[in-house]
């Protein structure tokens, strides 16, 4: 037992600090949007992972402190990967004034295998040096306590700020039960879809030269209204949904990000929640598999950034193939799900084939996305298809929170003009301009409900007023309604003050089709 504890006292413990790093680090940043417990799996990944190699490398040196330097350059070239490849490409593009030439050089095959050399060559260095590492190995503990150290200290000042809040922002004045207007029996089950990036038809037809018509004529036959002229608040996917999951706008209240007061008021009601946005705050929420905010994060960070497309294509896959598990779930429920897609990476064809690795972000080619807004388009049809059989007169709304915000100009900011109309840009392809504001806010919404009264519905109205219209509606509420506008801004935070958002621009006469 007294040989055991000794060897313990001298196990280098850097390793495993490197380890725990870059998951603490990314959720000390994140710290608002990701539940304690999302850190399980990857932290309890990353110390297997490590205790194995550190295991293999010993057994090989025969020195616990080469080994354990070994495997700690290992993690730090694993883990940061890829910000090595992302600051590769930026430092190429920068040099060279070329975006092509940087895609053209910095690829994963290319990079992978050289990053790869590098650990081996350090490896072998070590392994013939006749140096001992013990100096080395108590720097490489001093760093990675000081790193670790300081995120926790992060997690713990972001714990005790969000202890003082209360859950559930003061100001808040929707917290008193709703009751259901007699317009309909019972309480319906509410389901809430966002597509993220699920452009609107004015853009399809206008640039993408599509007729969506049969997608719309579909959702128009079993019942939907389609807001003919829906455009999107903002241009971020956080600031357009915590808008309007809160019934106001986000940059005029920045203390609502992270919150959800339309589920809590269906909670008052006796609703129960489920929410697939990686921002978990209500006990009931519930989780499709694999959360795609903060694993995602890490791959993409880490040397298994190219199967980042395969984990993508899963969950999208998982959500549609699983949906019937909450429509089953014992209601009255308000059911949250949001779909990273069509938003890139680029992984569906229309049929729902998978794309090659090159094309995850090739905007320059408009058939990608397009059959990717096809596929989404498709498999939507086989969802609403299953909520009317299986859910009894649900309410039912189809929202995407933006419209497209890359056009086919290589990655590279397209050249920017003024005119009368607001900033446009020129359609490479065709030399025609179009208005960036309106492609961007071009959203599309879709409302269900099972009364058939859409009178409170109008052809202007924006997502911010989504909420408010269904509580009054169904709920006897009397919400006054919010100004449809839309607002060109950066995304807030859970470190957003409303000094912060002061410069936020008042874009909507450049949205308007």
């Amino acid at each position: 037992m007294n040989k055991l504890l000794g060897r313990l006292k001298t196990f280098p413990i850097h390793p495993l600090l490197f380890a725990l790093y870059p998951v603490i680090f990314l959720y000390a940043y994140n710290f608002s949007q990701v539940s304690f417990f999302e850190l399980i799996v990857p932290l309890v990944f990353s110390l297997i992972a490590t205790i194995l190699f550190y295991g293999v490398c010993a057994l090989i040196y025969r020195n616990k402190e080469k080994a354990a330097i070994l495997v700690s350059v290992g993690i730090v070239f694993f883990f940061f990967y890829g910000n090595f490849y992302d600051g590769s490409k930026l430092l190429v593009r920068s040099v060279s004034g070329s975006s092509e030439l940087s895609t053209a050089i910095i690829k994963d095959r290319f990079l992978l295998p050289f990053v790869v050399c590098l650990i081996g060559g350090w490896g072998t260095v070590v392994f013939f040096s006749r140096k001992k590492f013990a100096r080395l190995s108590q720097v490489f503990t001093v760093i990675s306590i000081v790193l670790v150290g300081l995120n926790c200290t992060l997690i713990v000042k972001d714990f005790l700020q969000k202890s003082n809040k209360n859950g559930i922002v003061k100001s808040n004045p929707w917290t008193s039960p709703l009751k259901s207007n007699g317009s309909i029996s019972g309480k319906p089950d509410v389901y809430f879809i966002t597509l993220d990036e699920f452009v609107g038809s004015n853009t399809l037809k206008n640039y993408y030269q599509y007729d969506p018509a049969w997608f719309f004529d579909f959702l128009t036959q079993q019942g939907f209204h389609i807001i003919p002229k829906s455009r999107s608040n903002y241009f971020s996917t956080m600031n357009c949904l915590f808008s309007i999951l809160n019934m106001d706008y986000i940059h005029y209240n920045p203390d609502f990000y992270g919150k959800y007061n339309v589920g809590s008021l269906f909670e008052s009601m006796g609703y129960r929640f489920f929410n697939t946005m990686p921002q978990r705050t209500l006990s009931d929420a519930f989780y499709l598999k694999m959360n795609d905010g903060f694993i995602m994060e890490l791959i993409h960070c880490s040397m298994l950034k190219s199967l980042g497309q395969e984990i993508q294509r899963f969950n999208i896959l998982y959500i549609f193939n699983n949906f019937g598990r909450l429509i089953h779930e014992k209601g009255p429920k308000f059911i949250h799900i949001h779909i990273m897609c069509p938003h890139v990476p680029f992984v569906f064809d229309s049929t729902g084939a998978r794309l090659p690795y090159a094309e995850k972000v090739n905007w320059r080619n408009k058939n990608i996305y397009l059959g990717q807004w096809i596929f989404v388009a498709k498999k939507m049809q086989s969802v609403v298809d299953s909520i009317f059989t299986q859910s009894p007169k649900p309410i039912i709304i189809i929202q995407s929170d933006h419209g497209v915000r890359s056009l086919p100009h290589g990655g590279q900011q397209p050249p920017l003009i003024s005119d009368e109309k607001g900033i446009v840009f020129m359609d490479g392809d065709s030399a025609r301009p179009f208005n960036y504001f309106q492609v961007s806010c071009n959203n599309i919404s879709a409302f269900y409900f099972p009364d058939s009264n859409y009178a409170d519905l109008y052809d202007s109205m924006t997502p911010v007023n989504t909420f408010r219209i269904v509580f009054n509606h169904f709920f006897n509420a009397t919400f006054p309604l919010m100004p449809d506008e839309s607002y060109n801004g950066p995304m807030v935070t859970s470190v957003t003050t409303l000094k912060d958002t002061a410069n936020f621009q008042n874009v909507t006469r450049f949205t308007r089709w």
